[in-house]
């Protein structure tokens, strides 16, 4: 079968581009490996501007999200919250359904445990791929390859294009825990909580995001972390989960439901050196969303970028498409997009921001105190936190006031 674009993966990179794609009269086949509710690895938190930029409905969301809480090292806590909605908490199976019904509502479709395992080539131009659907293989015909697969993509090593860098790879644990939603409220306000500290985790942080009856629990950290200091994470979280003086508290009572794992990239494009794949573009194919490594160094948040991507990959496909050139240079449009957007932005200045506030527990601490004790301080947290402010900008504003940079880094 033929179409004029296959995007390999529903996630909401995937669900994103066949939206835009086929709202332009093109012919769109999506394909999943698993089902399209599937729950995938993923704390769910929302930023406010995926909300706003791209349209999602309500029914998308779990929870309404105000504010962000914040733990130091030694227990110092700070609530920054705002008496409106910043962004939402989801569970990924619902989401991404909603996404996945957008794009069929604009004409896409979609297959779902349809395993893509070989990519069909000719003259070294990608024109197709093989899929096993029910232990049967198919084989689907494109004009034009979106990868959108997430980590470890299949596509992009049987290309030859994978880098993944240990240093910009993160290892997730997380457990989906049964809590009522009057505890809930009560005892995190409509808050995304953050926790830092080497004893809970090097380098990364824990979380508790608010869902509804739920709220999902876990810690992340790069793998070249884990290695080096042979870290269990599942064991890590257990100890933060009952023996955290605040974080046992919130989570008093609460059930778990299952547990999750998941290989999340960081920083795609943003420092040489830190690379997930080594180009997200080629002859018939373009690389968007985690799959390209478009995920925040500095915050985790990653849907924002990877619906960003697939945007701004729809727009140079559907250039190719009416101009039936699908050639390297062609799809190398995307690219050129991706460096003059703010994906590239903040992955670049995303690291940036890592190695300045969030890699010692000296320098957490002194964020979280600064954020508590400096109100202006503690609102560039904030925005920063909930996606609210470019890096470039969050560093440049900084820089404008040296004193108060200079307090949070050297004083509190």
């Amino acid at each position: 079968m033929s179409y004029d674009v296959i995007i390999v993966g529903a996630g909401p990179s995937g669900s994103t581009a066949a939206r835009y794609i086929a709202s332009n009269g093109f012919r769109v086949l999506v394909l999943e490996k698993k089902k399209l509710d599937r729950e995938k690895a993923c704390a769910g938190g929302i930023s406010g501007r995926v909300i706003n930029e791209f349209g999602i409905p309500d029914e998308a969301f779990d929870r309404a999200i105000y504010g962000d809480f914040i733990c130091s090292p030694k227990y110092v806590t700070v609530a920054l919250e705002k008496p409106y909605r910043i962004g939402a908490c989801v569970m990924r199976g619902r989401f991404d359904k909603v996404l996945c019904d957008i794009a069929m509502d604009e004409g896409a479709e979609f297959r779902e445990q349809s395993e893509v395992i070989e990519p069909i080539l000719k003259d070294k131009s990608l024109v197709g791929l093989k899929s096993r659907e029910k232990g049967e293989i198919h084989e689907y015909r494109g004009k034009v390859t979106i990868i959108a697969e997430g980590s470890s993509s299949c596509m992009s090593r049987k290309l030859g294009v994978y880098v993944g860098d240990p240093r910009a790879i993160f290892l997730c644990y997380q457990q989906h825990m049964e809590l009522s939603n009057s505890k809930i409220t009560e005892r995190m306000r409509g808050n995304i909580e953050l926790y830092f500290g080497s004893t809970i985790v090097p380098v990364g942080y824990a979380w508790i995001f608010p869902k509804d009856n739920i709220v999902t629990v876990g810690l992340g950290t790069p793998l070249s972390i884990i290695k080096e200091k042979r870290i269990d994470l599942k064991r890590r979280l257990e100890e933060f989960v009952k023996h955290h003086p605040i974080a046992k508290e919130k989570l008093m009572g609460a059930k778990v439901l299952f547990s999750q794992a998941a290989l999340i990239p960081h920083g795609g494009l943003g420092k040489d050196e830190l690379k997930i794949v080594s180009k997200i573009y080629g002859k018939g194919y373009v690389i968007i969303g985690d799959a390209a490594g478009f995920v925040s160094p500095a915050t985790g948040e990653g849907i924002y970028y990877g619906m960003k991507s697939a945007k701004l990959a729809a727009e140079a496909v559907i250039d190719s498409l009416e101009t039936g050139d699908f050639s390297e240079k062609a799809l190398a449009e995307y690219h050129k997009k991706v460096l003059g957007s703010i994906i590239y932005e903040d992955m670049k200045f995303g690291w940036k921001i890592r190695r300045m506030f969030l890699e010692s527990d000296r320098s957490t601490e002194r964020v979280v105190r600064a954020s508590k004790e400096d109100p202006w301080f503690g609102e560039m947290t904030r925005k920063l936190i909930s996606g609210e402010i470019p890096y470039r900008n969050f560093l440049r504003t900084l820089y404008r006031h040296p004193h108060k940079l200079l307090k949070a880094l050297l004083y509190y």
